[in-house]
C-alpha cells in the first residue's frame, strides 16, 4: 500500500494552490492548521534544517531517513528529501549537474524521498510507515503565489502512484 500523504499548512491561500495544483488523488489530503497537531508515523523536513536538528548528513542525490529522538512533537521519523546532484563550477561554488538541471527541486526530492520510504517499509524497519506528514514551511514550499512547485509534487506524486 502507498504512503498516505498530509501536505499541511497555516495559511488557506497556500493550500488552496496546493489543492488547484496538486489535484485530487487517493491517499493525499491538506490539512490547515499547526503541522505537529496532524497525525503522523514520519515528517519530511528540508535538509537545511533536518541535519542540523535531527543528525545525519545529506548524501549526493538520495533522501535520508532519520530518527527523531526530540520529543519535539513531530513523529518519530524524519524524511529528508534528496537535492538534485551538484558539482563544483568554475568558480568554486557548487552548481546543479547539468544532467538534472531541467528536474525540478521539488519533484526530484519528494520522488526520492517517496522511493526512501518505499526502501524502508519494504525492508521491514520500525515504525513502519502509513502517513507521510508533508509541512510546506519546514520543506521550503509554503508560498501561495508558487504554483510549479506543488505541480511537480503532483507528478511525482502521480508516478508513485503508479
Amino acid at each position: 500500500m502507498p504512503v498516505h500523504l498530509v501536505i499541511a499548512s497555516e495559511s488557506e491561500r497556500t493550500l488552496d494552490t496546493w489543492r488547484r495544483c496538486v489535484g485530487v488523488q487517493a491517499g493525499v489530503e491538506f490539512w490547515l492548521g499547526r503541522p505537529r497537531d496532524a497525525v503522523a508515523d514520519a515528517v519530511a523536513v528540508a535538509g537545511a534544517f533536518a541535519y542540523e536538528r535531527y543528525g545525519g548528513r545529506p548524501l549526493a542525490g538520495e533522501a535520508r531517513v532519520l530518527r527523531n529522538g526530540r520529543g519535539d512533537g513531530f513523529p518519530g521519523l524524519v524524511v529528508v528529501p534528496a537535492s538534485r546532484p551538484m558539482r563544483l563550477g568554475t568558480d568554486g561554488r557548487p552548481v546543479v549537474r547539468a544532467e538534472f538541471a531541467d528536474v525540478s527541486p521539488a519533484y526530484f526530492g519528494l520522488s526520492r524521498a517517496l522511493a526512501a520510504l518505499r526502501e524502508w517499509n519494504d525492508a521491514g524497519h520500525e515504525p513502519h510507515v502509513d502517513v507521510l506528514l508533508l509541512p510546506l514551511a519546514l520543506l521550503g514550499m509554503d508560498d501561495a503565489e508558487d504554483t510549479a512547485t506543488p505541480a511537480s509534487v503532483g507528478r511525482a506524486l502521480r508516478e508513485a502512484a503508479g
